[in-house]
């Protein structure tokens, strides 16, 4: 299961931790759901900056 169906279908989820993400597109994918995030924990993720800055904007409620 990939970033997009956790994006797609989870949009109860008000808070996540993920570890270990590598790219700018899974990022991206997560990010286009999930309306209700409301606390994101990071870590060792290695996915760029400015994915992160463009991407996270989509999470209304962070």
């Amino acid at each position: 299961v990939g970033f997009s169906y956790i994006g797609k279908h989870s949009p109860k989820v008000r808070w996540m931790l993920l570890s270990f993400v590598e790219s700018d597109n899974a990022i991206k994918e997560f990010s286009e759901g999930l309306p209700r995030l409301q606390k994101l924990e990071l870590k060792r993720c290695s996915f760029s900056e400015g994915a992160l800055g463009d991407d996270i904007l989509r999470l209304p409620s962070l």
